[in-house]
C-alpha cells in the first residue's frame, strides 16, 4: 500500500513497514522519512531486528532505511556490533556505519566508532576489510590516519584497497604518503604498482 501522507495525520507504523518491503525505491524512501518523522525510536528497535532475519532482501532494506536515521541511528548500531558475534550482522553493521558517516565530523569521531573500527582492523574477512575502507573514505580526513596505517598492511586486498581510498580524500599529505610507501623497499610488488598506477592518474589531472 503507498502512503500518502500529505496532511498531518500519522500513519500507522505497520503500513509504513510494509511500504519498506515494496520493490519502488521511491515508496521505501518515502517510508523511511516518515518512520523517523511519526515513529523514530519504535522503528530503529524494528529495523534493527529485521538485521537478525534469514529474509535477505528485508535485511538489506532495514540496512538503507537505518542509514537515513542519521546519528539518531549510530549509537543503536555501535550496540549492535558490539554486543553480537554474527559475522552477516557485523557486516551490515558496517554498511550503516558508511551510509550515516556523511553525518559525522571528521574531526570529531565517537570513541565508540573508533572502537568498532580498531576491531575490525583485525578481521582479514573480505567483505568486512571493504567495508571498512569504504567507512573510512566516507569519514575523509578523519580516515586518514588509519588507511594510512593499512595501505602498509600484509594483507594485499586491505593495503590495496586503502590506498585507492587514499586517492579519493583530498588531503595534503597524501600524495607525499604514497610516494614514500612507494620508495620503501618492503612495499609489496602488488601495492607497488597500484601506488604507481595511481601517481600517474593524480599527475595526468
Amino acid at each position: 500500500e503507498i502512503m500518502k501522507n500529505h496532511d498531518n495525520q500519522k500513519p500507522e507504523l505497520e503500513n509504513l513497514l510494509e511500504d519498506l518491503r515494496h520493490p519502488n525505491p521511491n515508496i521505501n524512501y518515502q517510508a523511511c522519512n516518515d518512520l523517523i518523522k511519526f515513529w523514530p525510536v519504535e522503528s530503529i528497535d524494528i529495523l534493527i531486528q529485521n538485521l537478525h532475519q534469514n529474509d535477505v532482501f528485508l535485511r538489506r532494506k532495514s540496512v538503507k532505511a537505518l542509514g537515513q536515521f542519521g546519528l539518531e541511528a549510530l549509537n543503536p548500531i555501535i550496540n549492535l556490533f558490539n554486543s553480537n558475534d554474527d559475522k552477516a550482522i557485523k557486516i551490515n553493521c558496517l554498511k550503516i556505519f558508511v551510509r550515516l558517516a556523511k553525518e559525522i565530523d571528521p574531526n570529531n569521531i565517537p570513541t565508540e566508532l573508533i572502537n568498532v573500527i580498531q576491531y575490525s582492523i583485525r578481521d582479514e574477512d573480505p567483505q568486512v576489510i571493504l567495508e571498512l575502507v569504504s567507512l573510512l573514505r566516507q569519514l575523509k580526513q578523519g580516515g586518514v590516519e588509519f588507511l594510512k596505517n593499512l595501505a602498509k598492511d600484509k594483507n594485499v586486498l586491505r593495503s590495496k584497497a586503502a590506498v585507492t581510498a587514499l586517492l579519493e580524500i583530498q588531503e595534503p599529505s597524501i600524495e607525499r604518503f604514497l610516494k614514500e610507501l612507494l620508495a620503501d623497499k618492503s612495499t609489496d610488488e602488488l601495492i607497488r604498482n597500484s601506488v604507481i598506477d595511481i601517481l600517474d592518474i593524480s599527475e595526468d589531472l
